[in-house]
């Protein structure tokens, strides 16, 4: 299995909200997504947006990438922080918002509070995926492949209060087959 990566860098007039705003769809809706993104492609190579267009084309490793996190239980505490690619998650004995984790400082309950919390976060959403088993979080992308290869940041007041297994997200073979091409219209 061949996976290609098509990457769109955009000029400097296009935030992300914007660019979100036209193609970002739920994984559920594969085909209305598909055709967004498709009209986004024609639209940089009609000259109707201004971007670059890189193509990266790996081998076939259908394997996704994934860490493991051992929650400490008692040496955890408020503020302790865990970072999975852009997101920040942190340990609150009182959370609000999905930035937050509850903890109560029993290692299974924490780990499945965590687990949790990662599904439920919308910036983590078509990204990763968690599993949480007695005090073991496991971590998976959400596609095969590099792409999904993203860091695994721990901050702990007190040592012991959380184990990864990796700096990010692994167990990927897949090699580059091809030199990034980037293709760009109107920058």
């Amino acid at each position: 299995m061949a996976i290609a990566h098509i990457a769109v860098a955009y000029d400097s007039t296009e935030s992300a909200a914007t660019v979100a705003g036209r193609i970002a769809r739920p994984a559920a809706d594969a085909s209305p997504a598909i055709q967004r993104c498709s009209a986004e492609l024609a639209g940089v190579a009609g000259g109707l947006r201004r971007a670059a267009v890189s193509v990266v084309v790996e081998t076939g490793d259908e394997t996704k990438p994934s860490a493991t996190i051992t929650v400490g239980g008692a040496n955890l505490t408020a503020d302790d922080t865990i970072a999975i690619g852009p997101v920040t998650l942190t340990w609150k004995a009182s959370p609000s918002g999905e930035d937050q984790v509850a903890f109560v400082n029993t290692a299974a309950t924490d780990a499945t509070a965590l687990a949790a919390a990662i599904n439920a976060h919308s910036d983590l959403s078509g990204m990763v995926t968690a599993a949480a088993a007695s005090a073991v979080v496991t971590v998976t992308g959400a596609l095969p492949g590099n792409v999904c290869r993203y860091t695994v940041v721990k901050s702990e007041t007190n040592s012991g209060a959380m184990a990864l297994s990796a700096a990010s997200l692994g167990g990927v073979t897949s090699a580059v087959q091809s030199t990034p091409r980037t293709h760009s219209m109107g920058v």
